[in-house]
């Protein structure tokens, strides 16, 4: 067994170790300033750099209500209520009404301008932090076997290692918070849908669409420095992170 574990499965890690190498170095070389470049083109567009933040607002379908007309139909319903005797007849009276007047409002669609550049969002959020995890094992792997002294090269593997952590934590966060816009806005439609005569909540789903506007361009934003980080600290530092103790040879710890 421990043949085996030696022998065969040594060179099956090896084999891996040796493949990641290759594609992490190949993300790095080629990947990331590919990337850097498509996601700096994006950033200048004219959907992610509008003049007026109002512009991304969408309309609305829920209508205003008729202040004579709702007087008038609570009158009524007061003026059926007073004469109604008993207090089940009341209630049912109540029921009734509330059965005939139906639902608010029609369907409220999403904002089609958020969801077309959500669309184009999450992809890029899938690929870094694909692409981000693949260099951080390629970053551990190149970890030497733990000696005392000549560990200068280690904590530069360390720095490092730390900063593509931290980039991919950061992205994940947002990634979160972008997931939170749908909850948010669907109730401050539900409000507006309910409450139909407060105009706040009709102003707190378009501030909610321009929040999220923001929200995009800035992980757009992230993506692209974390990509650039990366690639400048790597390269810069690539001697160490392949030779921490100036060893010609990589180990695993």
């Amino acid at each position: 067994m421990s043949a085996l574990v030696t022998g065969a499965g040594t060179r099956m890690v090896n084999g891996f170790k040796q493949d990641l190498c290759l594609q992490a170095e190949t993300v790095l070389a080629n990947f990331f300033p590919q990337k850097i470049l498509e996601l700096d083109a994006l950033l200048k567009s004219a959907e992610l750099n509008l003049s007026d933040p109002g512009s991304v607002r969408t309309e609305l379908d829920i209508p205003v209500p008729d202040p004579e007309r709702e007087r008038q139909r609570e009158e009524k319903k007061a003026a059926a209520a007073e004469a109604e005797k008993g207090k089940e007849e009341k209630e049912k009276k109540e029921k009734e009404d509330d059965e005939e007047k139906g639902p608010p409002c029609g369907p409220v669609p999403c904002n089609e301008k958020i969801v077309a550049l959500l669309g184009r969002v999450k992809p890029e959020i899938a690929l870094v932090r694909e692409k981000t995890n693949v260099v951080t094992l390629w970053l551990q792997v190149q970890v030497p076997k733990i000696e005392d002294g000549n560990n200068f090269g280690v904590h530069v593997q360390e720095k490092v290692l730390e900063a593509a952590t931290a980039g991919r934590t950061r992205v994940e966060t947002l990634h979160s918070q972008l997931a939170k816009y749908f909850q948010e806005r669907g109730d401050a439609v539900a409000k507006a849908a309910k409450d139909q005569h407060v105009g706040d909540y009709r102003e707190l789903v378009h501030h909610i669409d321009e929040k999220q506007h923001r929200e995009i361009r800035l992980t757009l934003v992230e993506i692209r420095n974390l990509y650039a980080l990366l690639y400048d600290i790597i390269y810069k530092n690539m001697d160490k992170i392949k030779k921490p103790r100036g060893s010609g040879k990589a180990h695993i710890y």
